[in-house]
């Protein structure tokens, strides 16, 4: 009897629970959150779900603080934060380094600050690397470096840094903010998607090479142009305002439309309509 009793309040503490928000979510894996990291640096070789329990520092400065060395990896910093020796300590390490060749890692859900080079970095050869709702600050190179193939980053903020976000081929970064930034804000390679973002106070807003699409971003007072794609990309529905340089500067056989810009400039064989602002 006291154990229905007992069941009984459990359900009704359950049910009279206030609804989460909608951003919530919970962690599945039987009742454990992963394996915890717990002191720098650390060393993944293990495919699964690794996190932090407590922000860390990293103690060696001449090391990186967490290095992927597999596939199949999901590290959650949990609202956590890795901290570094600063990015003006002369020393060149990461916070989250991922090997070549790795496919299929997501980084999500915290801080990380005050690394010399980059926040994090995957380099040629990985694919697959998604980094979702992180803030990075102060770091010496770029915030979020991602050399590979097939990435993603969304719902980012990077802040104070050598660069802001750089992806590789057939990419995409959607939703985020880059700041104050002393190269681009963010950089897409061939095929890839800048959509939905905010770059401010940088050198380039957004800086594109082949085939690329950029669109409903909005970039705002940057040292030079606020956009600035190579050839054959699609450039529709952005705003670029108070940019030192040209709003929009485009290479060739680029489609231009539907854009709010203070300045456009275009190369030979381009499709341009239904821009307003200064443009020609």
């Amino acid at each position: 009897m006291k154990r229905v009793v007992g069941l009984m309040a459990l359900l009704i503490a359950v049910l009279t629970v206030t609804p989460a928000a909608a951003d919530f979510y919970v962690i599945g894996g039987g009742g454990r959150l992963g394996t915890a990291i717990t002191a720098l640096p650390y060393t993944i070789t293990s495919p699964g779900l690794y996190c932090l329990t407590q922000n860390l520092t990293l103690s060696n400065p001449a090391l990186n603080a967490i290095s992927v060395n597999a596939d199949d990896v999901t590290i959650d910093l949990m609202g956590f934060c890795l901290t570094g020796a600063g990015k003006g300590s002369g020393v060149n390490n990461s916070g989250i380094v991922v090997a070549a060749t790795r496919t299929n890692v997501e980084i999500r859900n915290g801080s990380i600050k005050a690394f010399g080079c980059d926040g994090i970095y995957s380099p040629s050869g990985s694919t697959g690397i998604r980094v979702v709702g992180l803030r990075v600050r102060d770091i010496g190179n770029r915030g979020i470096y991602l050399t590979g193939s097939n990435n993603l980053v969304m719902d980012c903020v990077v802040m104070d840094s050598g660069a802001g976000i750089s992806v590789g081929l057939s990419s995409l970064v959607k939703g985020s903010q880059v700041v104050h930034c002393d190269g681009e804000g963010i950089y897409i390679s061939d095929g890839s998607t800048a959509l939905g973002n905010t770059v401010r106070s940088c050198y380039y807003g957004i800086y594109t090479s082949l085939g690329a699409l950029v669109t409903d971003n909005t970039v705002s007072a940057n040292i030079d142009k606020g956009i600035l794609v190579t050839a054959s990309c699609t450039i529709t529905r952005n705003t670029a305002y108070n940019n030192t340089g040209t709003g929009i500067a485009a290479g060739a056989y680029c489609t231009i439309t539907n854009n709010t810009t203070d300045g456009l400039t275009n190369g030979a064989s381009c499709f341009v309509a239904d821009n307003v602002g200064n443009v020609p």
